[in-house]
């Protein structure tokens, strides 16, 4: 569980976060470098390939975040994303009006009346 919690810091908790690059040097090795401390575990372990080809583009993904700078409430725009969540961010409330979806926060329906 402490390997899961390493990787997701990013998105597990609802605040404020900066993805930096010195944060996505660690994810890089905990991900799978033999300089990690969970190492001995992830050598025994399996991953299915539709996991493994996830994990590869969130990192690549985190990678461009992570030279950005990026700060944002993670949580809150991954649980709009995954659960279908109402939208949290100003990009998520153009993309809902874009798509006119009505999972939209009800002020910005109201807007476009």
């Amino acid at each position: 569980m402490a390997h899961a919690m390493a990787l997701t810091a990013w998105e597990r908790e609802d605040r404020e976060f900066t993805i930096s690059r010195d944060y996505i040097a660690q994810v890089v090795v905990d991900s799978g470098d033999p300089r990690s401390e969970y190492w001995d575990m992830m050598r025994r372990g399996t991953v299915p390939v539709d996991s493994l080809l996830a994990g590869r583009m969130t990192g690549l993904t985190l990678a461009v975040l992570g030279q950005l700078n990026a700060t944002a409430n993670w949580h809150r725009i991954v649980r709009e994303i995954v659960f279908g969540g109402p939208p949290r961010s100003p990009l998520g409330e153009l993309e809902a009006e874009f798509w006119d979806d009505p999972r939209r926060a009800p002020a910005a329906r109201r807007q476009l009346a």
